[in-house]
């Protein structure tokens, strides 16, 4: 299957896309960009061919399709929530010297994420646009205000835990095989019998499948740093137009309301 991969690489959000030779899109990837560019585009590129390859294993798989890939998703956040827990695991050994409560606190906020892992993470969250970041850390905050209620734990100390910790969970990239999540996927979503074992076959034949990224484009604010030949590399605006024609070609007016800037065509 030839595909051509898009990214924009925006300075608040960084989204990648696969389309296939019919102009479907069969796959894609957002993520809040981080100050590093290069792993936000690594980032949304990687969940858009993750998403690619999880929708080839559901079209095979009928009703349960819907249910599986929800616990997909959430398996997939519970890598990243593992990560930050070592992360703050750290942190607060470091900050917790003369606070023996903080580290306990913490550990304990932690543990509260994993056990509302699939409220946290669910596809209404998706489906509203909230990032990892934005929903651990509103829910991080939520919980720090509960364990410090007693008084004997200062909240920004528990706080500054979670903020040092997210910047550098978030900036490494979790390479965990696509049939090793689906296959906590499939515990998630109680799969089991021969069900489960048509979906693990044909998670192992799209992984095996192999996906020809024949074309590239890249746009967006930080453009500059896509791994993208200088030929792919176009502004905003150009994408913008042409993308309206071709979807709308009687489009006359584009506006853009980004994070940073506004555009108009």
């Amino acid at each position: 299957m030839r595909l051509y991969l898009g990214v924009d690489l925006g300075s608040t959000t960084s989204k990648a896309v696969l389309v296939d030779e019919h102009e479907h899109v069969i796959g894609r990837g957002i993520t809040n960009t981080r100050a590093n560019y290069d792993v936000a585009v690594e980032v949304a590129r990687r969940e858009a061919i993750t998403d690619a390859r999880l929708a080839q294993v559901l079209r095979l798989l009928g009703t349960d399709g819907a249910a599986i890939a929800e616990a997909f998703w959430v398996a997939q956040d519970l890598h990243r929530l593992d990560r930050l827990r070592q992360t703050c695991r750290t942190v607060a050994q470091s900050l917790g010297v003369d606070s023996p409560r903080l580290a306990p606190a913490v550990e304990h906020i932690l543990a509260r994420m994993f056990d509302e892992a699939d409220q946290l993470f669910s596809a209404e969250a998706r489906g509203r646009g909230s990032f990892f970041r934005d929903i651990v850390g509103a829910r991080f905050n939520a919980l720090a205000e509960e364990a410090c209620k007693s008084g004997d734990l200062e909240f920004e100390r528990v706080i500054s835990v979670y903020d040092r910790a997210i910047l550098e969970a978030e900036n490494e990239l979790i390479d965990v095989p696509f049939v090793d999540t689906f296959g906590a996927a499939l515990d998630r979503a109680r799969i089991t019998g021969d069900r489960r074992g048509l979906a693990e076959q044909s998670a192992r034949a799209a992984v095996a499948s192999e996906l020809d990224i024949a074309g590239f484009v890249g746009t967006g604010y930080g453009r500059a740093r896509l791994p993208f030949p200088r030929d792919c590399i176009r502004s905003e605006i150009l994408c913008h137009g042409l993308g309206a024609f071709a979807m709308l070609p009687l489009t006359r007016t584009v506006l853009d309301i980004g994070g940073q800037d506004t555009k108009a065509i």
